[in-house]
């Protein structure tokens, strides 16, 4: 909160009415034309309320912009209307919102204020009258002072500038000012440097007066439109004595509204200067407001190029701030190509809006270069990966290492891919692809310089650790996770690490209150932070209320899915229901059968078919393998979960207890990983055929080539018939079929058979 404006006089029965108003409204708006004294008045009754804070709207602001002013961003997939009103509730702290008009959808926050705002009270000052909609705000309307106010005034500045011989005409120049704040001490300044005209109004003379260097100054700093810091300089002192500027703490400088208006130009050489000026601020501070203002600045001089190569620079910091509808709003300005358009759709997918996000970056997937198509891979991949399909997600990832590989794409996207694939592994259960992919992508993070990559691939690690209880390495590398978080901004992963660390604790039989009372050092956590903290233990339930507006849906199912219990699965497949997010429902639904008591083999058929008929084809095998693994009866009555059966089949893999036989004769095939990953991959693809490139992508991992890659596969189906085939002259187990008319060709199995692993981590 600045200090009170010096020589405060007069405006005595306004700030009567305003602190009467304080005890009936929760919104105070000054009204009234530039110069009448709202920022001195609001300045005066805020300095009297117990930790006000203050902010002052500058050009392009939008409710986004305030709520990354007062640090409550909130991230999550939340309308802006929604996220506003989470932020009125939690409001506690008188606020002052100077120049209110400013403010782009004003109305919005505005509607939004009046009528959730319940904890203290923000007094706005606006030169335009307000929405005269009936919303519960008291409004003041300000004019000139009083005669007798404003000669008072007049005589205090005078007395105080050695100006007495003035004194006798007050009459006269109360007259000229029309009682006016501004006007009085534009008055003032001219008498001071011996340039009045009383046949003039003070404004106008002020402008006439200027020397060319103080002109310019005062352009420069109009065009800025926002408190900067500038070197002390003859013009800047002379300026302020004319009181056209003002000076404040840390060596800011502005121009008043009243003179930056009037001074206001569209040289395109002065929005160059601020533009260099502001990008300095950026580059040498972080400083992501000067960012904002220097997109504005390149824009009106015509480098659009520039400004969109510093909209993609920065659009990861805009999404972590939660300013989503400007990030939108500049895409659709600049048109900066297909790489805008990624930045769009990570907007969108931040809102919510997932169907236009995955549409979009399809779009750039299409029509790109390596690069923007790589980014659009590396995207769509994390984007499915929080929707729980996690077959497609790994496809995703492999498609951009393979792009990468053969355009030698940017190092910073070969980390995101490497952690898109190792998240998808370690959820699958595939702990040792998971690791090796998540140490891959470590290693380069460190060498570039990429907190946020670490802190993914640290999470991916605690993941993989965690799959097979190992809690020391799940422990540790939780803790590597949250304080790359912190480095980086990254919020809700720093919670997802955080959980998991204090999980490992209670596993390993130690206090975890102190990792999340940890959270609170955060001025703003997140609410499930902020409640565990508070119970001092990781149990998200308790927060789930506040995490369910503040964090999105989604985002808690997964939570809820990562606790793993029944209860949290159940409450988790609702969210994910409500949300739209089928991968993750289908998810859910098939770990809630894999932990009841009695599983339904009907409701798991129902997943299954669900997720094949949403294209969802690695959820649907999963959904078959918790069918084949989990039989509800045999001969000798109900069978529970924890007693998986293979049926009676020709052909029978057993993947837990890591035999195969073939037509009741034991086949040692399990060493040797790749022809059993074949037999698996046709197994699951069963009834429908597999070609030599899908069998290569599914077995192998990698990349497929054509010629290597199909003599890989056939060598491996050789060698299946080989141990497999009763008659080899007359292969019955693994069949060719043709492809044409429409049918697809390739292997498929042309036996009975029955297949039998665990398809959840830890179970």
């Amino acid at each position: 909160m600045p200090p009170p404006v010096r020589n405060f006089t007069g405006r005595t029965a306004e700030l009567e009415r305003l602190h009467r108003a304080l005890e009936a409204f929760h919104v105070i708006a000054l009204e009234g034309p530039p110069g009448s004294g709202k920022t001195a008045l609001a300045l005066e009754l805020a300095n009297r309320l117990e930790g006000a804070l203050w902010l002052r709207a500058e050009p392009g602001w939008h409710c986004e912009s305030v709520l990354y002013a007062l640090q409550t961003p909130m991230e999550g997939p939340l309308p802006l209307t929604e996220r506003l009103i989470l932020a009125a509730r939690e409001l506690r702290t008188p606020l002052v919102l100077d120049d209110f008009h400013r403010i782009q959808d004003g109305e919005l926050l505005l509607r939004v204020w009046s009528q959730y705002l319940r904890g203290t009270t923000v007094i706005l000052t606006s030169r335009e009258r307000l929405s005269e909609a009936d919303l519960d705000v008291f409004r003041l309307r300000l004019g000139g002072l009083e005669k007798d106010q404003a000669v008072r005034f007049l005589r205090l500045l005078l007395e105080q500038h050695g100006l007495t011989e003035w004194l006798p005409r007050l009459e006269e120049l109360h007259a000229l000012s029309q009682g006016f704040p501004l006007e009085i001490k534009t008055l003032v300044g001219l008498i001071r440097d011996g340039k009045l005209d009383l046949a003039q109004r003070p404004c106008e003379q002020l402008e006439e007066s200027l020397a060319d260097e103080d002109r310019s100054t005062m352009e420069f700093l109009a065009v800025l439109g926002r408190p900067v810091r500038l070197p002390d300089s003859p013009a800047l002192e002379r300026l302020e004595r004319r009181f056209l500027v003002d000076r404040g703490p840390g060596g800011l400088t502005w121009a008043h509204e009243v003179f930056r208006e009037r001074f206001l130009t569209r040289s395109p050489e002065l929005h160059a200067r601020a533009a260099e000026l502001e990008l300095r601020g950026y580059e040498e501070q972080g400083d992501l407001e000067a960012a904002r203002h220097a997109l504005r600045h390149l824009e009106a001089c015509g480098r659009v190029t520039e400004a969109a190569d510093l909209l993609e620079q920065c659009h990861v910091r805009l999404l972590q701030s939660a300013q989503y509808e400007f990030l939108l709003e500049w895409c659709a300005r600049l048109e900066g190509g297909k790489r805008l358009q990624i930045a769009r759709a990570d907007a969108l997918a931040y809102l919510g809006r997932t169907s236009e996000s995955l549409a979009l970056l399809e779009q750039v997937e299409r029509t790109g270069d390596p690069e923007e198509r790589m980014q659009a891979l590396n995207s769509r991949c994390h984007l499915v990966l929080e929707q729980g399909d996690l077959h497609e997600a790994a496809r995703l990832a492999r498609e951009s290492l393979e792009l990468q590989r053969r355009a030698a794409g940017r190092r910073p996207g070969r980390v995101k891919a490497l952690n898109g694939l190792a998240l998808a592994y370690a959820r699958m259960g595939r702990v040792e692809d998971a690791e090796r992919n998540a140490r891959e992508a470590l290693e380069q993070a460190r060498a570039i310089g990429d907190p946020r990559g670490q802190a993914y691939a640290h999470y991916a690690l605690a993941l993989a650790a965690w799959a097979q209880d190992r809690w020391e390495d799940c422990l540790r590398a939780a803790r590597s996770c949250v304080s790359a978080c912190v480095a980086g901004g990254e919020r809700r992963l720093g919670f997802l690490g955080r959980f998991l660390e204090g999980k490992s604790l209670e596993a390993l039989g130690r206090d975890a209150s102190a990792v999340f009372r940890a959270s609170l050092d955060d001025p703003y956590p997140d609410p499930l932070s902020r409640s565990m903290a508070e119970l001092g233990r990781p149990d998200p339930d308790a927060a789930l209320p506040l995490a369910e507006q503040h964090g999105g849906k989604v985002f808690v199912a997964q939570v809820l899915l990562l606790q793993g219990t029944e209860a949290s699965c159940q409450r988790g497949l609702r969210l994910a229901h409500e949300a739209g997010a089928i991968p993750l429902e289908c998810e859910l639904g098939i770990r809630l059968e894999a932990l009841a008591g009695q599983p339904s083999a009907e409701r798991l058929a129902k997943w299954r078919e669900k997720a094949r008929a949403s294209g969802l084809r690695g959820t649907a095998q999963r959904a078959r393998l918790a069918i084949a693994a989990y039989r509800l009866k045999d001969g000798s009555g109900e069978r529970g979960i924890g007693e998986p059966v293979l049926p009676p089949a020709e052909l029978q893999l057993d993947l837990i207890a890591r035999t195969l036989t073939a037509f009741g004769q034991d086949i040692p095939i399990l060493r040797r990983k790749t022809i059993t990953a074949v037999l698996r991959a046709l197994m699951l693809a069963y009834p429908e055929p597999r070609s030599q490139k899908e069998l290569y992508q599914e077995a192998w991992d990698q990349p497929y080539q054509e010629q290597d890659s199909d003599a890989a596969v056939r060598k491996a189906i050789s060698q299946l018939r080989d141990l497999l085939e009763p008659d080899r002259a007359r292969p019955r187990v693994i069949l060719v079929r043709e492809g044409g008319y429409g049918l697809k060709g390739g292997y498929v199995l042309g036996v009975s058979f029955a297949l039998l692993e665990k398809f959840f981590p830890g179970e």
